[in-house]
């Protein structure tokens, strides 16, 4: 990885829709050039998807917490897949800490977060916080 694909990665970063053509343009080359060096970027690993970036607020997300899960019950496989099929938990970690496990769970109330968290009540014990407002 050189200088200009580290140019197309941060423009892509910042807007995934630009055109080749129009990185080509920022960075003085040709569309296909560009596409050409995502597509290596792509196949070597570095650029792993193209995503978009979704404001959970506007689709009425309003409780957002971070569960530390401490884990009664040997039964991890059942409780992953609970996690897993739960779309209000956004992101889960396996960690090496007090807990076992670190959620992120994203909700429209506290009525639903507390719908998820009996839930998880039954693999182990939990500690919450409410995250207020993002500061980074």
């Amino acid at each position: 990885m050189d200088k200009v694909d580290a140019q197309i990665l941060s423009l892509l970063e910042s807007n995934s829709r630009l055109s080749y053509k129009e990185i080509g343009s920022i960075i003085s080359m040709t569309g296909q050039a560009v596409g050409n060096r995502v597509n290596r970027l792509l196949d070597d690993g570095v650029i792993e998807a193209f995503t978009i970036k979704v404001n959970r607020e506007g689709m009425g997300i309003r409780v957002k917490a971070d569960v530390k899960m401490f884990m009664k019950t040997h039964d991890h496989k059942s409780f992953l897949k609970l996690i897993k099929a739960e779309p209000m938990i956004t992101e889960a970690y396996k960690v090496a800490s007090d807990a076992c496990y670190h959620l992120k769970i994203e909700t429209t109330s506290n009525q639903e977060l507390d719908r998820i968290t009996s839930k998880l009540q039954q693999y182990g014990n939990y500690s919450i916080s409410i995250l207020l407002n993002k500061i980074k």
